[in-house]
């Protein structure tokens, strides 16, 4: 028998309780920029670049650009990722000075 346990509270989700499952992914994306023919100072570019990366392995470096997760959320902690899935209320709310 699978038990499952919510990701956030790490409570115990009963087999008969309704529980969910949360999905994400997260891919680095830019916008196409159109050049024609590259020049010799885009080929040094991206030598410095291709050097730099090196050193990488080839796992750190797909982490860099894809990631994906799955949670498994109690109802109360569910209620809770649907108000607010990014947690941008935790963070501390910035006042400026009138002056």
């Amino acid at each position: 028998m699978i038990h499952y346990s919510c990701d956030r509270c790490q409570k115990s989700i009963d087999d008969q309780a309704l529980r969910y499952v949360v999905r994400m992914e997260m891919h680095a994306e830019c916008e196409e920029i159109d050049s024609p023919t590259p020049d010799e100072s885009q080929l040094e570019q991206m030598q410095e670049i291709l050097a730099d990366l090196g050193e990488e392995s080839g796992e750190e470096l797909l982490e860099d650009v894809f990631r994906r997760h799955r949670f498994d959320l109690c109802d109360e902690c569910y209620k809770c990722f649907k108000e607010d899935p990014l947690g941008a209320g935790g963070f501390p709310k910035i006042r400026f000075s009138q002056n």
